[in-house]
């Protein structure tokens, strides 16, 4: 239609003037006004208002839960933000989890049902398609969403027999989640049940229900191999302050039994026997993890330094993808092996491990280039210009003719170059012998 139609109903029926023709987006809109205005018992037993919006949200969730090609939005009068709003999804789980949210859609599993039922002379087709909560889900109370033909109903026997699956799996205090949609014919389905038409029955129901009911507990026993469970644990020196308190009870002269005169020995520097013997740094983290924890004042000149080295890593990180690693090549140079073969045998083992799990205290002389190292209890003092100088000077004849290479656009001026290195000058006030 070129336009939208706008009618209004009055005791069902609409009035006399039928359906204009007037402006609108697509899709029905549907307002109701004076409910139950001539109903005073059903008006008086209303609620407030908050009351009956939560009842109403919790039908919209439960049916945007079974419609997931259908967008749901729901909005309180006066507020302009919405209190439910679930786009479209491919999945179910997906609906769930922006509904009810992650932790529910985490745990849930699928039940499928599609079997022929046969008892005297009634045959049809039953099919299920639901999804329930695992063991490690935990919630204080029952979340049943039964639907039947894809309406929202309630079945209490069904109902309370998934209760009773769940109850010899779950705690004592744990309540399960359980979404299932059947699907009937429409002769097997009865709702002249009660007067609201919410509970019905069904053909074949006590079947039905001990066929989901079995079903339901094979899934559970199936994926009860991995539980979650959570503990409650005591803080540092929770257990010397329960023993503290057991000593002060007890003032009546007895002697302690040898298990409580023995003391837990539960922080670090307790487990290392002093300050002395206590490793407080960690070799094994990684170069700069606290650099994250650390906030300088920066001025224009640093942020545009920032931006600088910015820049820099991304020009590295683009010039590293293009080079490609050559195959490791064993050099056999003679002059080569027998340095390497020198280089071994000077090697010092214990100097060796500190190199190698060392922690880097901080600066002495940065200009001299002299540092301070960590190694377990000891702390030791290096000229880091001389320690760099050995280490690439080992890496060289590892690697002798095994560098890796790039082409330059632009070639690197060689004799300048050289007469930069001849020119640097070390430091050599320090003794280092």
């Amino acid at each position: 239609a070129s336009h939208a139609l706008r009618a209004t109903y009055v005791d069902g029926k609409m009035d006399e003037e039928g359906a204009k023709p007037c402006a609108g987006v697509q899709g029905t809109t549907i307002s109701v006004e004076n409910l139950f205005y001539n109903v005073i018992t059903r008006r008086k037993a209303l609620k407030g208002a908050s009351e009956e919006y939560s009842k109403v949200l919790e039908v919209m969730q439960r049916y945007a839960a079974l419609r997931t090609d259908v967008s749901f939005t729901c909005r309180k009068h006066g507020e302009s933000r919405a209190t439910l709003h679930t786009p479209i999804v491919d999945t179910r789980i997906e609906r769930l989890q922006s509904i009810y949210g992650p932790s529910v859609a985490r745990d849930l599993k699928p039940i499928v049902i599609d079997t022929e039922l046969s008892k005297k002379k009634f045959d049809f087709k039953l099919n299920v398609d639901g999804l329930v909560s695992g063991g490690n889900y935990h919630s204080k109370k029952t979340t049943f969403i039964l639907f039947i033909n894809s309406r929202l109903v309630e079945c209490p026997p069904l109902k309370r027999a998934c209760e009773g699956v769940y109850a010899a799996i779950l705690p004592k205090s744990e309540k399960p989640f359980v979404f299932m949609h059947l699907r009937l014919p429409l002769e097997a389905v009865d709702v002249n049940v009660h007067p609201t038409k919410q509970e019905v029955h069904f053909l074949h129901q006590d079947a039905i229900i001990e066929l989901l009911q079995s079903k339901l507990e094979k899934l559970l026993l199936a994926s009860n191999s991995t539980r979650t469970f959570t503990v409650q644990t005591l803080l540092p020196g929770a257990e010397n302050l329960r023993s503290a308190a057991n000593a002060a009870d007890d003032e009546d002269g007895q002697e302690n039994t040898p298990s409580t005169q023995s003391k837990v020995k539960s922080t670090q520097r307790e487990k290392a026997g002093g300050d002395h013997k206590l490793v407080r740094t960690d070799a094994n983290l990684a170069a700069g993890s606290l650099d994250a924890y650390l906030k300088r004042a920066m001025n224009s000149e640093g942020r545009e330094h920032e931006k600088i080295e910015e820049v820099r890593r991304t020009v590295r990180e683009r010039r590293g993808r293009r080079i490609e690693p050559d195959e490791d090549y064993v050099c056999e140079l003679t002059s080569i092996q027998e340095l390497n073969a020198e280089v071994a045998a000077r090697a010092h083992r214990d100097l060796s491990d500190v190199i190698r799990q060392h922690t880097l205290v901080g600066a002495v002389d940065a200009r001299k280039g002299v540092w301070l190292l960590q190694h377990q209890t000891k702390l030791f003092m290096v000229n880091a210009s001389k320690l760099s100088e050995e280490l690439f000077y080992q890496l060289t004849l590892k690697n002798f003719s095994n560098f890796r290479y790039q082409a330059l656009q632009e070639p690197v001026p060689l004799s300048q170059l050289a007469l930069l290195a001849l020119e640097e000058k070390f430091d050599e006030t320090l003794s280092w012998d």
